[in-house]
């Protein structure tokens, strides 16, 4: 007789994970099966006939259907598109948390009718068969496999050309899922680095959870999602990239930890469980976050908050720095060369 398979308790799956200050593991296991290698070769910006209308139909039923499975699985409610206007006629990158498998629907819905959004994706989500090309026709960009520079490059002139276009690119900045995580995880460098390498604006997104009310609650709903658009975070051309990479890093989690705090209106001093004896080997985005934590618990100003949190930064271990996404360690270093 089959064992009744016992549902997941991802609150303590999350908080087993924070305690040890764990932020880049991932709590649901990779699927390498079936996949597709993200090289040199990868197509990315496909311009074959019988691809763009594939593209087409995936991205009108994404249109059509989307907004009836985020109101049946997430109650939806939308704020804040109103700071939508100041990306309007140019491209951009968003960042958000992730905290769901649909998530990338509703981010989608965020956008609707307003821009065409295309989302990184790690490279084991480049999948063969039917699958495959339902993902990459809905606009996924897999990240290469590894940091070799010919397949760094290759994924670097498709956001070029969709910058151009004046799309919106995602980057899951916290680079994991973490089921139905209410916190700001601590933010990668990938997203910023590309932000402040074409000059264009972060638009971050923060998904929030309520508890359902009225039907949803008589059903059994057990939350309810708000995406919380906040106003573009905007690179500063006067500093050198690397500066101007660790600018937006800071001021995008200074955004995500105000909004947090704002929603759930919390008030202690570090919204962080992690165990004192795991403080001393954090990596340098978890200090910065824990930083950033501290600091908007006091009524300094976010300039004041920025300029103190870039200063903390300052003071780590060089090799504590790590970059988001493996595009990106090959992309800053040879930008800078």
């Amino acid at each position: 007789m089959k064992k009744e398979k016992q549902p997941v308790d991802w609150a303590q799956v999350n908080a087993d994970l924070e305690r040890q200050g764990k932020f880049d593991e991932s709590t649901v296991p990779y699927n390498y099966d079936h996949t597709v290698a993200v090289d040199k070769d990868y197509v990315y910006l496909s311009k074959k006939l019988s691809d763009l209308l594939c593209s087409g139909f995936v991205r009108g039923l994404v249109y059509a259907f989307g907004p009836l499975v985020n109101a049946c699985a997430f109650g939806l409610k939308i704020k804040g598109r109103k700071y939508l206007k100041a990306v309007r006629g140019k491209g951009a990158f968003s960042v958000s948390n992730h905290v769901h498998f649909l998530d990338n629907l509703v981010l989608r819905q965020g956008l609707r009718g307003r821009k065409k959004m295309f989302v990184t994706v790690a490279a084991f989500n480049s999948k063969s068969g039917l699958y495959g090309k339902l993902l990459r026709s809905s606009g996924t960009l897999p990240l290469p496999d590894d940091n070799l520079f010919s397949a760094t490059r290759n994924l670097n002139q498709a956001l070029s050309r969709l910058i151009k276009r004046k799309r919106v690119i995602h980057f899951y900045a916290e680079h994991t899922m973490w089921m139905y995580y209410p916190k700001p995880r601590p933010f990668k460098r990938g997203a910023f680095f590309y932000a402040a390498k074409f000059n264009t604006p972060v638009l971050p997104m923060f998904l929030c959870f309520t508890k359902p009310k009225g039907l949803r609650k008589l059903f059994g709903f057990k939350r309810d999602a708000v995406l919380q658009i906040m106003p573009p975070v905007l690179p500063d051309p006067q500093l050198p990239l690397r500066d101007r990479v660790t600018d937006l890093q800071v001021r995008s989690q200074l955004a995500f930890i105000r909004m947090y705090r704002q929603f759930y209106q919390i008030d202690k001093a570090q919204i962080y469980d992690i165990a004192p004896e795991y403080m001393d080997s954090l990596n340098q985005e978890t200090a910065l976050a824990c930083k950033l934590s501290e600091l908007t618990a006091t009524d300094l100003s976010d300039a004041e908050c920025i300029r103190l949190a870039t200063e903390f930064l300052a003071t780590l271990p060089r090799e504590t720095l790590s970059d988001a996404h493996p595009c990106a360690t090959v992309a800053e270093s040879s930008e800078q060369a």
